[in-house]
């Protein structure tokens, strides 16, 4: 869990607006324990009574990906989910119920990062590593 203050005062203190859509976005991300889609987060907002129009969430949510406040985890070409930016993490995904939580264990990859470079000269700037498989409920 995230403080969202501290992510609403970091674009404020960058000169940025505060939407009513963005702040309840930032607020709703950092109440998650899992990214949640597009479609995930229109219900709860609308649940607490917070109607935005879809493409305005997509425009908040690109915008808050751009300044580095949101990450956006790509779990294929159609399906992304979104989550507060913080520590870095990968995840596991469910294929069958979807199901997506968060793994850390970056350590290992640092050293796999540094082996490119001194084997390849090549410089990994950011990578991205998502587990696939059956979560305990749907493996039973």
């Amino acid at each position: 869990m995230h403080d969202s203050k501290d992510f609403l005062s970091e674009l404020q203190g960058r000169g940025f607006r505060l939407t009513r859509a963005r702040k309840a976005i930032v607020t709703f991300l950092a109440c998650i324990d899992a990214p949640q889609s597009i479609p995930e987060i229109l219900e709860a907002l609308r649940k607490k009574g917070l109607l935005f129009n879809k493409t305005t969430v997509y425009r908040e949510l690109a915008f808050l990906v751009k300044e580095g406040v949101a990450k956006e985890v790509r779990v294929s070409d159609e399906k992304r989910y979104y989550e507060l930016a913080g520590e870095h993490h990968h995840h596991t995904i469910c294929m069958r119920c979807g199901d997506i939580r968060d793994v850390l264990f970056r350590e290992n990859l640092l050293h796999v990062e540094r082996v490119l470079l001194e084997r390849d000269g090549f410089r990994v700037l950011e990578h991205s590593l998502e587990f696939f498989g059956l979560c305990s409920v749907c493996k039973s």
